[in-house]
C-alpha cells in the first residue's frame, strides 16, 4: 500500500507553474496499525468477560469499569460507576490507608499491591472483595488499574472456619477439663478405696498406684511409678505377680486370682482381680490390678471349717437324734440330721431331707394331733419359742418308741431351728415298773431334770405329800418346804452327791 502527497509550487504572477509529488509506502505500518487494532480489541473482550472486576482510576474518578465490575457494585451498567469520585466506592474506614497505597503506585514505589478492602455499591451496601492494583498510563495520564473479586463467600466461609475452630477449641478445653475432673474423681475414689489398686504397661512398670498400694507395701507415694516388681519386691513374690500379669495380656480377658504377699505384719492373702486396659484404638495398652485382703475371712473360714468338724464329730457320736431346719410358712426344710436319728427312726438322712413330713407321718396316731399343735404353736412363736414334747413313733419295723423332743430357735438365725430328740422307751418303761412298785410298796418316786431343772413327781409321791398336780407344780426349792429343817440337810447332802 502507497501514500502520495502532492505539492503546487507558483509563479511570481500567481500562476500554478509546478507540481513536485512523492510516494511513501505505508504497507507496515497498516499492518501494525492492524495488529495494534486487533490486540486492544482482544485486550477489551478479555477484560469485559473477565469475572473479576476492572476498573481504572484516574485523577480521582472512575474512567473506566468493566461489565462484571459494574455488577458486583450494584449497578445496571458501567455508565451509572463511570466519572465518580475514586473514593465514592471505597468504605470509609480505608480511605487513608487506600490514599497512602495510590501514593506509593503513582511513584513507582512498588508496582503492584494486593490488599482486601471493603468497597461500597452504589446503594451503600458494604462488598468485601480482594484488590489487585498496578500503575498503568490511560490516555497519557498515570491511573490505578484494579481487579477486585466478590470475596463475600470466602469470608463466610473463613467466618464459619473460625467459629468452628474456637468451638473446636471449646470443645477440646471441656473435653480436657472433663478429662481432668474424670482423672480427678478417678483418683479420689481409689485413693479412698479399701482396695490395693494399680495400673502396670506392657513392660511391668507401675503407671498409678492408690495410696492403699502404698500403705500396705509401705512405699512412699509415688515411688513405685515406673518401677516393675522385682525393683520393689522379692524374687518369689514377682514371679507370682508377672506371672499372673502374663496370663491376663496373653488371655486379653478378666482374670481372677489368688496371691499370698508377705507385709510388715506378716503373710497376707488376697483375692487379685487382673483385667486388660484397651486404648481408644482397641489394643491392649495397660492391665489394672484390683486386691481384696481375705486373710481375715480365710482365718474366719478356717476357724468355722474346725468348728463345723468339731460340732460334726460331737453330734454324730451322741446317741441322741440331732437336727437342723429351716422353718418356713407352713413347711420345713430339714438341713442336718445325726446318724442316731437314723438309727431311732429307722429313716435315711436323704429321706428326711427332701420330705419332712416323713418325722410327722412316724408318730403315733394316738399322739399326732398334739404333736402337731405343740409344733405348729412353735413355728408361729418368736425367737423365744421352744417346743419340748414327750410322744410315741412307729418305726418301719413296727416297734414303737417313746421320743423326748426338744426344739429352739437357733441364735443369729432368724428361721433356723435346732433339735435334740432322745429315746426315753426304756425309761418309759421303767417309771411304769416303779409306779407299779409304787402302788404296791406305797413308795413315792420323783425325777429332777438337769437340763431343764424341772421337778417330776410322782402320783404316788403327790398322794404322800397329801397334795395333786393341779394343785401344786414342784420344784427343788419348794418341794424343801415339806420337810423339817433336819430332814432338808439330809435332802440337800443327798441331792448334792447325786449330782
Amino acid at each position: 500500500m502507497d501514500r502520495s502527497e502532492g505539492l503546487v509550487y507558483q509563479g511570481a504572477d500567481g500562476r500554478q507553474i509546478r507540481l513536485l509529488g512523492s510516494h511513501t509506502d505505508v504497507t507496515d505500518r497498516k499492518r501494525m496499525e492492524e495488529v495494534v487494532r486487533e490486540s486492544e480489541e482482544r485486550y477489551r473482550t478479555l477484560v469485559e468477560l473477565s469475572p473479576s472486576g476492572v476498573v481504572v482510576f484516574c485523577e480521582g474518578r472512575t474512567v473506566y469499569i468493566n461489565h462484571t465490575g459494574a455488577l458486583l457494585m450494584g449497578a445496571k451498567d458501567a455508565q451509572e460507576i463511570l466519572d465518580r469520585p475514586t473514593f465514592e466506592c471505597i468504605h470509609p474506614d480505608y480511605h487513608q490507608e487506600v490514599r497512602e497505597n495510590v501514593k506509593r503506585l503513582l511513584s513507582g514505589g512498588v508496582s503492584v499491591h494486593s490488599a482486601e478492602r471493603i468497597y461500597l455499591k452504589i446503594d451503600g451496601t458494604p462488598l468485601p472483595v480482594q484488590v489487585e492494583a498496578a500503575r498503568i498510563t490511560w490516555n497519557g495520564k498515570p491511573a490505578i488499574l484494579g481487579l477486585f473479586s466478590d470475596i463475600t463467600e470466602r469470608q463466610q466461609g473463613q467466618e464459619a472456619l473460625a467459629a468452628l475452630n474456637v468451638s473446636l477449641e471449646r470443645q477440646v478445653d471441656d473435653r480436657t477439663e472433663a478429662l481432668r475432673r474424670s482423672e480427678e474423681r478417678f483418683r479420689e475414689f481409689f485413693d479412698h478405696a479399701p482396695n490395693v489398686t494399680c495400673l502396670k504397661d506392657h513392660d511391668g512398670r507401675y503407671l498409678y498406684t492408690n495410696r492403699r498400694f502404698d500403705e500396705v507395701f509401705r512405699l512412699a507415694p509415688g515411688m513405685a511409678i515406673g518401677k516393675t516388681d522385682r525393683e520393689l519386691f522379692s524374687p518369689e513374690q514377682a514371679d507370682q505377680f508377672q506371672s499372673h500379669d502374663r496370663e491376663v495380656f496373653a488371655s486379653r480377658r478378666g482374670q481372677e486370682f489368688e496371691e499370698v504377699t508377705q507385709q510388715g505384719d506378716g503373710t497376707h492373702t488376697s483375692i487379685v482381680v487382673k483385667f486388660p486396659v484397651t486404648d481408644a484404638t482397641g489394643h491392649v495398652s495397660a492391665i489394672g490390678v484390683i486386691a481384696t485382703d481375705i486373710t481375715e475371712r480365710k482365718q474366719t473360714q478356717e476357724a468355722l471349717r474346725d468348728s463345723q468338724a468339731r460340732f460334726q464329730q460331737f453330734a454324730e457320736s451322741v446317741g441322741s437324734a440331732f437336727l437342723i431346719a429351716d422353718i418356713k410358712r407352713d413347711d420345713m426344710e430339714v438341713i442336718y440330721v445325726n446318724a442316731a436319728f437314723t438309727f431311732v427312726w429307722g429313716i435315711e438322712r436323704e429321706e428326711i431331707c427332701q420330705n419332712w413330713s416323713l418325722w410327722l407321718d412316724s408318730i403315733h396316731p394316738e399322739d399326732r394331733d398334739r404333736v402337731k399343735t405343740h409344733h405348729d404353736r412353735f413355728f408361729a412363736g418368736g425367737a423365744t419359742a421352744v417346743f419340748h414334747c414327750e410322744y410315741r413313733i412307729v418305726g418301719r419295723d413296727g416297734y414303737i418308741r417313746w421320743i423326748a423332743d426338744r426344739r429352739v430357735r437357733m441364735a443369729g438365725w432368724e428361721n433356723r431351728i435346732a433339735g435334740i430328740a432322745e429315746d426315753i422307751t426304756h425309761h418309759k418303761q421303767q417309771l411304769a415298773l416303779l409306779a407299779q412298785t409304787e402302788t404296791m410298796g406305797r413308795i413315792g418316786g420323783w425325777e429332777l431334770d438337769f437340763v431343764t431343772n424341772r421337778l417330776q413327781w410322782s402320783d404316788e409321791t403327790y398322794r404322800l405329800h397329801d397334795t395333786t398336780p393341779e394343785s401344786y407344780c414342784p420344784t427343788v426349792e419348794s418341794a424343801r418346804d415339806f420337810y423339817t429343817s433336819e430332814s432338808r440337810t439330809i435332802i440337800d447332802e443327798a441331792l448334792g452327791k447325786g449330782i
